[in-house]
């Protein structure tokens, strides 16, 4: 276990322990499967490797290239930011004093006061 993590929920280890066992039996089945194509006696680091190599490329999701990333991006950031339109106070009902603003919500809005 790592020692720098001190909380962590009840279930993360058993699941830990789960996923861990699983992966383990899954890929050594793998490599059984590459050990008896390549009509060997016993399982070899080179069965594992190729085992392990082909579970995570269909189990583990890698990133987009950063060249797909900085492509988005790019796009995204040609897009212009809508502008705020001069919105009224909840309160009054009038217009804002300072234009182009977002007025701040109310006590009876908000989520920190009782709703009973």
């Amino acid at each position: 276990m790592i020692a720098d993590i001190e909380l962590y929920e009840k279930n993360v280890i058993n699941q830990l322990i789960e996923f861990i066992s699983y992966y383990i039996g899954e890929t050594i089945q793998e490599a059984k499967v590459y050990r008896d194509l390549a009509s060997k006696p016993k399982i070899d680091v080179a069965d594992m490797r190729l085992a392990i190599s082909c579970k995570s490329y269909d189990s583990f999701v890698r990133p987009a290239p950063l060249s797909t990333i900085r492509n988005i991006a790019r796009q995204k950031n040609q897009m212009p930011i809508p502008a705020i339109e001069n919105l009224t106070s909840e309160e009054t009902g009038k217009p804002n004093q300072h234009p182009n603003t977002i007025p701040s919500s109310t006590e009876a809005t908000t989520l920190i006061n009782p709703n009973l």
